[in-house]
């Protein structure tokens, strides 16, 4: 143990940079476990949409959300989320949101912002482009 110490102690430099690397390391994986906690795979979001009684918002184009969207989807384009009406964002706040874009990167954007508002939101890891590979229903056109 002594030599232990005396070796960090004639290596300030890189003691220093160990330790600056270290917590480096447990920031990135915190930030990145909280990333994981809102992330939802396919089946995850089912069960989120049948019992947990979920909205699912659409964030993609108006023209992909009627090529193939999830049943019962809220179609809300990611450029229209801050002028989309808020007393419609009020209606869904006691029920989860899970956001669904081509790839996953734009609605975990969105579900953070939202979760910052105090709403439980989600994110579907891998976007439609998982949602479809997981064989998931999708519906064509507009949603009822």
């Amino acid at each position: 143990m002594q030599a232990f110490i005396t070796f960090l102690s004639d290596h300030t430099f890189l003691t220093g940079a160990l330790v600056i690397v270290l917590v480096l390391l447990l920031i990135l994986e915190s930030w990145r476990a909280k990333q994981m906690r809102s992330a939802l795979t396919p089946a995850e979001a089912v069960y989120q949409i049948n019992r947990e009684h979920a909205v699912v918002i659409d964030l993609r184009t108006k023209d992909q959300f009627l090529a193939g969207h999830i049943i019962a989807a809220q179609s809300i384009p990611a450029a229209d989320i801050a002028t989309h009406h808020k007393k419609k964002w009020e209606k869904w706040r006691n029920k989860p949101l899970v956001f669904v874009c081509p790839d996953g990167l734009v609605s975990k954007k969105i579900a953070a912002q939202f979760g910052k508002e105090g709403f439980t939101t989600y994110a579907v890891n891998g976007g439609m482009r998982a949602w479809v590979a997981a064989k998931l229903p999708i519906v064509k056109g507009a949603s009822s």
